[in-house]
């Protein structure tokens, strides 16, 4: 929904707000500050009833609306990422079930992470708990160099790969002489 059609459903002539405001921008931002205001308040006290739907771009925004009890809130700036994701993943080749397990485990995650914001508000602690590195799918086939420097690491990186293997080779061959010597 835009600030427009939010105007056109409550009634409100949006038109009369552009002409004092200049631009659409400026009327969504006065909108938002209304929250702040506390007449918002009053507004919820008077009308109950009355929903209160959001767009919002950032987190502290979005976590400030939550503790005003908006009713809906729609979290831009994280929608269109998650989607642009999905087409990422899907242009890479993963098939699309596996690239919805991974939308909804990052959906799912930063959930959480808001519910904790919500109720102690912005911490590292709370970004390292949600958000340390890890893959959230295995590579469905091996790195290519796009040039000599990554072709370098890469090879570094295999060497470093087949001698962890072979340690683990002989450290099963070895386990495998202790557990028939026991035997």
């Amino acid at each position: 929904m835009t600030i427009r059609e939010c105007y056109d459903e409550l009634g409100l002539d949006f038109d009369a707000v552009l002409s004092r405001l200049v631009n659409e921008k400026l009327v969504q931002k006065f909108a938002l500050k209304f929250l702040d205001d506390p007449s918002f308040q009053n507004l919820k006290d008077a009308y109950p009833k009355l929903p209160i739907l959001a767009r919002t771009y950032d987190r502290k925004t979005t976590v400030s609306l939550i503790k005003k009890d908006v009713d809906f809130i729609v979290r831009e700036t994280f929608e269109s990422a998650l989607t642009l994701s999905h087409a990422a993943l899907m242009q890479l080749g993963i098939n699309k079930i596996e690239a919805d397990e991974v939308i909804a485990e990052v959906r799912y995650l930063d959930q959480e992470r808001l519910n904790e914001e919500v109720l102690h508000g912005f911490s590292t602690d709370i970004i390292r708990k949600y958000w340390m590195p890890k893959p959230f799918i295995k590579p469905h086939s091996d790195a290519e160099a796009l040039n000599e420097e990554t072709a370098e690491i890469l090879e570094k990186e295999d060497d470093i790969n087949e001698e962890a293997a072979v340690e683990t080779l002989l450290h099963d061959d070895s386990e495998k002489e202790k557990q028939k010597e026991v035997e």
